[in-house]
């Protein structure tokens, strides 16, 4: 019989009737060897176990060339055993050994992915670069909670200079300490997304600026402090009677052109006086208050934000509203 028809030589050292594999004892005349020779299946070639009280089976493996093949032979005859059914029993304490067993196997194919993770250096000098994850700001959360919305996260070639978090405002304070972003209800900020959008098509170049978004209401109780019993009041909405900035319905904005500069509009942003409102600019200009070019500023930015759907008001040419404060009262939730 050919020495290829042989799948294994075992050395005789384990009892048959133990074992209950059929042995037979032959002589090979093509190998000169006197040994138990095991006939098993082809499907059974690679063989390994490990036999209880120190004693063992020793196999010798034919093919076995490389540690490549070794490992591979090895875990093909883990596997095999389960599927035909053959006990084998795995030592508590030699799982781990099992688990680098199938990984060392898996590295033997050499995949690319796993082959470049074992093979690549760690560069000994290159520093660790920290990843700075920045934390959101009391005020922030609340609008997060209400459902507010970034503008510049919809719409991010509006700019945004919040005077209130600066002292360049009427209180001459600082009023957000920690807010420099604009949010505004989903509504409002769709149309100031589309004012945009209709201003750089009109006016190539020119940019909305927003100056103050939406207005929590212990944030509009400040701005009433400073002002209430003087002539000034009248120029801040009461916190009793609220006011549209309060549910992210209103924005004070401006114009920038293509270089981020504000477009002369007669008066900064927060000046109180006649001067502000859009209902006598001819008669201003006729006394020479006001020029054509502001006057002109004035209607550039009026046009895109009505063609919105904003609404301005009386006493300040900075000042737009989404909707009326009834509506905003009935159906939208006030910001506290």
């Amino acid at each position: 019989m050919p020495a290829n028809n042989f799948v294994g030589i075992w050395k005789s050292t384990v009892s048959p009737k133990k074992r209950n594999i059929k042995l037979k004892k032959k002589l090979n005349d093509e190998t000169g060897m006197y040994d138990n020779l095991l006939f098993l299946p082809q499907r059974t070639q690679r063989f390994y176990a490990r036999n209880a009280k120190n004693k063992r089976i020793r196999a010798e493996l034919p093919g076995i060339e490389t540690e490549k093949n070794f490992v591979s032979s090895c875990l093909r005859a883990f596997v095999l055993k389960i599927r035909t059914k053959v006990q084998f029993v795995i030592h508590p304490m030699k799982r781990y050994s099992l688990a680098l067993l199938l990984l060392c196997g898996l590295a033997c194919h050499n995949p690319p992915a796993l082959q470049q993770i074992i093979e690549s250096p760690i560069p000994e000098d290159e520093p660790l670069q920290a990843v700075e994850i920045e934390e959101k700001s009391p005020l922030v959360l609340l609008f997060d909670s209400l459902g507010l919305v970034d503008i510049q996260s919809l719409e991010p070639s509006i700019l945004v200079d919040l005077k209130y978090a600066t002292a360049d405002n009427f209180t001459g304070e600082v009023i957000y300490p920690d807010l420099r972003q604009a949010y505004f209800h989903s509504i409002a900020a769709a149309k100031l997304a589309k004012a945009q959008q209709i201003l750089q098509e009109q006016h190539p170049g020119f940019s909305l600026l927003v100056y103050d978004a939406a207005r929590p209401l212990h944030i509009q109780q400040l701005l009433w402090e400073s002002v209430k019993e003087t002539p000034l009041s009248r120029y801040v909405a009461h916190p009793e009677k609220t006011g549209l900035h309060n549910y992210g319905m209103a924005v004070d904005l401006t114009i920038a052109d293509t270089l981020q500069i504000p477009l002369d509009m007669g008066t900064p942003f927060d000046y109180f006086g006649a001067k502000a409102g859009i209902n006598h600019e001819d008669s201003l200009l006729r006394v020479g208050a006001l020029t054509r070019e502001q006057i002109n500023n004035r209607h550039i930015l009026r046009n895109a934000m009505r063609q919105a759907g904003f609404y301005p008001i009386e006493g300040e040419w900075w000042h737009f509203n989404a909707c009326s404060l009834s509506e905003a009262k009935e159906r939208y939730l006030l910001i506290k």
